[in-house]
């Protein structure tokens, strides 16, 4: 039976209670002016909303005017439409250009979460400003895993739960002894689909068994950092009552 992006986004509010802590979703704005209870509902839930981009257009395909257009017309949008300010960004399609840091500093966000392959926040410093990369890893993204759409490229075989479950601990296992921040790229209607749900659950409980593992949004982690101006280890007891500070998204 087909479901509609209803089922999911219940599914991803109830996952986010059950886990009892704030998270970051990253949404472009034109579908936030489509779907503004959702939105609402996010925000009155206590969760955070990224910047992600107009309508899903990479950055790279737009001349200057038009990506920084992209970044002043949303925050304009989310401040006036929704009350929140926005803090942070994921480029769709992790696509950046060259303009990108000068634009995320213009537009007065936190941070960035496009960099992608490796597990340690960075300083990114720019004329004007700067700001803190909060990256994910190419083994964090659902649709690399459990996707296949030939017709768009994507022709890989789906894996089982159970293998992307493996993946995402075998990844998780790795952050956690580099001292790194852990930060998932997941759709909704991916990894909260039938097939794939337990998933989300299951990784949760790994990850919270662990000493010193704390579930933030990431414009949480990107404040923690600003304070301590440095990485985090998830030794080093900061944060909170459960020490460092393992963020997904």
């Amino acid at each position: 039976m087909q479901q509609d992006q209803t089922t999911y986004f219940d599914r991803l509010l109830e996952f986010y209670d059950r886990l009892g802590a704030s998270q970051t979703v990253f949404i472009p704005t034109v579908t936030a002016l489509a779907e503004p209870g959702r939105v609402h509902r996010l925000i009155d839930s206590g969760h955070e909303v990224g910047f992600h981009g107009w309508d899903h257009l990479p950055f790279a395909s737009l001349d200057a005017a038009g990506e920084q257009a992209e970044f002043q017309n949303s925050v304009d949008v989310f401040q006036t439409e929704f009350g929140v300010r926005l803090r942070g960004m994921r480029a769709p399609s992790y696509d950046v250009s060259e303009r990108t840091p000068g634009n995320v500093i213009a537009a007065g966000m936190t941070y960035d979460s496009s960099s992608v392959a490796e597990f340690m926040p960075n300083r990114v410093k720019r004329d004007g400003g700067s700001y803190w990369s909060l990256p994910t890893h190419a083994q964090l993204d659902d649709w690399a895993h459990c996707v296949h759409l030939p017709r768009l490229g994507y022709d890989r075989p789906m894996r089982s739960a159970a293998e992307v479950l493996r993946i995402y601990k075998d990844t998780f296992d790795l952050c956690y002894a580099e001292g790194g921040c852990f930060v998932t790229v997941w759709h909704p209607f991916v990894t909260l689909c039938d097939q794939y749900i337990g998933v989300a659950d299951a990784l949760a409980e790994y990850i919270a068994g662990h000493a010193g593992v704390v579930f933030s949004t990431l414009a949480d982690m990107a404040n923690t950092l600003e304070v301590q101006c440095a990485a985090y280890s998830p030794h080093d007891g900061a944060g909170s009552s459960q020490g460092a500070r393992i963020t997904r998204a």
